[in-house]
């Protein structure tokens, strides 16, 4: 718990400094309780955004991995992931449906879908329309 109020402390700085901020797990190869290992770094993850989400105005939220986004999703109470755009093919853009996050922009980049310069873009693409009101 303290790592995670570290965590907690380092990425408000980064945000009250107006500075985009990037959560990530070091992959690492894991064969012992790997269920049990994933499902504690996700509720991390999740408290951590949720922290950040509920006392910041965020442009939007970049994740990767499938499992990854529809958790995000459900712990956000998100109805749907509405698909209005794709940053590069196979890399959607969505503003969620229902609940307290209704309209935020979502990028989801999974599998090996998406170039090396993916997540650049995607900071970029949430910059440009933050506060926007985004339409098909």
């Amino acid at each position: 718990m303290d790592k995670l109020k570290s965590l907690l402390k380092k990425g408000e700085s980064i945000l009250d400094k107006k500075h985009n901020l990037i959560i990530a797990t070091e992959y690492k190869k894991i064969s012992k309780d790997k269920d049990q290992i994933s499902s504690r770094i996700r509720q991390s993850l999740f408290y951590l955004v949720n922290h950040f989400i509920n006392n910041y105005q965020l442009g939007g939220i970049v994740v990767s991995g499938g499992d990854t986004a529809m958790s995000l999703l459900d712990a956000l109470s998100a109805r749907e992931l509405e698909i209005i755009d794709e940053l590069e093919p196979l890399v959607p853009i969505g503003v969620i449906k229902g609940g307290k996050w209704e309209g935020m922009i979502v990028i989801t980049k999974t599998g090996g879908f998406g170039g090396e310069d993916v997540f650049l873009k995607a900071v970029d693409y949430i910059n440009r329309n933050r506060g926007a009101k985004i339409e098909r």
